[in-house]
């Protein structure tokens, strides 16, 4: 799976989506993609690179995906200094 961290202000949201899409195709408006790689569903671990975006998985983006894949997305923005 794929993944995008979208940006607004000092708020982080994860995006998770398949393989097929590109990084640079997903979008939200307001928002700024601040780090997108790949993301492993079993182990919640991230690796890889956006090439469309340039950009790197970046720290917390595990955290916030743990959150996202468990149901805690209200534990988000206690992540926002990560």
């Amino acid at each position: 799976m794929k993944y995008v961290v979208f940006k607004q202000f000092d708020f982080y949201w994860p995006v998770v989506f398949p393989d097929h899409i590109t990084h640079s195709d997903v979008k939200i408006p307001g928002m700024t993609p601040a780090s997108a790689g790949f993301v492993d569903s079993r182990s919640i671990r991230v690796y890889g690179k956006s090439e469309s975006l340039n950009l790197e998985p970046a720290p917390g983006d595990e955290a916030r995906l743990i959150c996202l894949f468990t149901g805690k997305e209200a534990l988000l923005p206690m992540l926002n200094s990560l």
